[in-house]
């Protein structure tokens, strides 16, 4: 997706890497610095402004429609949901709720109600249809059928199949634990970031692959620019990116993995779309033609 100033029309950029093929999409000015929930569906993809200003919702080859009334046509967060076109939106009338919401606004009848701290913590999609939230106590995985902490510390990167915490027993103590989702197993693992350099400091802006073999995340102190390592979540072996990154906190909105994990996409700082292959750590550059990006999804 493109947004270039409050005042100008978003673009939606469609591209199918196995044909190549590249379509795009203009809606109306999002009227709107903040951030923007970006959830791509079965054959539409909804735009949703964190600040209470309107959002569309874009069908495949249609017009832009304003989403009105409902969760979706109100203030608040949107993340997606456990099956396609379906997203956790605010409740307008109960604001320390969530409700699970079809694309068109229509509910499901399924709520998720956060603990005050809870929903005072940052919050992200978790990767499998859930939401995840991050407190100055830990983190916790928010479902419908209930919520699970994930770790006393902080969750620095995040997968379907695999978690990657920074639990700090001590001020000066801080361990990298990779958690299965799936069986509570953990692995200790080392830091992704060189010596001089540490992970960035914006909670949940790593992203793991599918496959859950390798975590992508950023790491600053020894550059002016955040920079991009792989880390192996098997070997513990990490690799440097070279791609020159946008200085914004490019975070889950600005790292997507393919679903098959052969490459991971994210902007460079000209705000073109790059494309990293997880095997040899080549970059390319693709659809240089393409006004400057500013967010990414996938399906």
């Amino acid at each position: 997706m493109t947004r270039q100033s409050l005042s100008e029309p978003f673009h939606l950029v469609r591209i199918v890497p196995a044909s190549g093929k590249i379509t795009a999409a203009a809606g109306p000015p999002l009227l709107s610095s903040g951030g923007v929930a970006l959830v791509v569906g079965a054959r539409q993809v909804l735009i949703r402004p964190w600040d209470c200003v309107a959002g569309y919702l874009l069908p495949r080859g249609g017009q832009a429609q304003k989403l009105t009334g409902g969760p979706l046509g109100t203030c608040g967060y949107a993340f997606p949901g456990p099956a396609p076109d379906q997203v956790w939106a605010t409740d307008p009338d109960h604001p320390r709720r969530v409700r699970l919401v079809g694309f068109d606004g229509t509910p499901t009848g399924v709520t998720l109600r956060p603990r005050t701290d809870q929903w005072a913590g940052l919050s992200v999609a978790d990767g499998a249809g859930g939401r995840l939230v991050q407190t100055s106590h830990g983190a916790y995985d928010l479902h419908p059928s209930g919520r699970q902490q994930v770790t006393t510390g902080t969750v620095v990167a995040i997968g379907t199949t695999t978690w990657l915490t920074r639990p700090c027993p001590s001020q000066d103590q801080c361990e990298l634990t990779a958690i299965n989702r799936h069986t509570g197993s953990r692995q200790a693992l080392p830091s992704p970031c060189p010596a001089d350099s540490r992970p960035t400091a914006a909670p949940l802006s790593g992203t793991i692959s599918p496959d859950g073999r390798t975590a992508a995340m950023f790491c600053t102190g020894s550059t002016p620019h955040p920079v991009l390592y792989l880390l192996d979540l098997t070997t513990g072996r990490r690799h440097h990116v070279h791609v020159r990154l946008q200085d914004i906190d490019t975070g889950p909105a600005g790292l997507v993995w393919s679903p098959n994990s052969q490459w991971l996409f994210t902007i460079d700082r000209a705000g073109r779309l790059t494309a990293i292959d997880r095997d040899t750590r080549r970059v390319r550059t693709l659809a240089t033609s393409l006004p400057p990006l500013s967010q990414l999804a996938t399906r």
